[in-house]
C-alpha cells in the first residue's frame, strides 16, 4: 500500500491531468453547451463546468 505522501502526490497529479484534459475538450468543443462572451471574444464552456466553481 502507498505511504500517504505518494497517495497525496498522485493525487495532485491527478486533478491537473483532469483540467489538462478538459481543457482540450473545450479546445476541440467537445462537450461544451454554452458560449460566454469575454471581453468581446467568445468562450465555449459546459454547463456543468461552471456550475462546480460557482
Amino acid at each position: 500500500m502507498p505511504s500517504p505522501a505518494s497517495y497525496v502526490r498522485e493525487f495532485t497529479r491527478h486533478s491537473s491531468d483532469i483540467l489538462a484534459n478538459l481543457n482540450e475538450l473545450r479546445k476541440r468543443r467537445i462537450l461544451t453547451d454554452v458560449t460566454l462572451q469575454v471581453g468581446g471574444c467568445p468562450l465555449q464552456a459546459h454547463k456543468a463546468v461552471l456550475t462546480a466553481c460557482r
